[in-house]
């Protein structure tokens, strides 16, 4: 079950990125995996490697800076070409 409050959290670690148009249109006009773009992708890695980090931290008490993690994450596929093309 995820936490209406944890969605809050990380939905601030994301906000300066949403916040930024010109990132967001770097970020949503190349594909990523078939038919997603990489903001979408990248935001679906991020939410979901906030979500495991939390249950890492509930299980085992691990410290985790999330504002890192979800900032690393949403940015892990970020290149301004399409990679998926050979000419560059």
């Amino acid at each position: 079950m995820i936490r209406i409050n944890e969605k809050r959290e990380f939905l601030l670690y994301i906000m300066e990125i949403k916040r930024r148009l010109k990132i967001q249109q770097m970020l949503r006009k190349y594909v990523q995996h078939g038919s997603t773009n990489v903001y979408t992708h990248s935001r679906n890695v991020a939410y979901n490697s906030f979500l495991f980090a939390k249950f890492l931290e509930r299980k085992f008490g691990y410290k985790i800076d999330y504002e890192i993690l979800t900032v690393g994450a949403m940015f892990h596929d970020f290149f301004l070409y399409d990679w998926h093309s050979l000419e560059r």
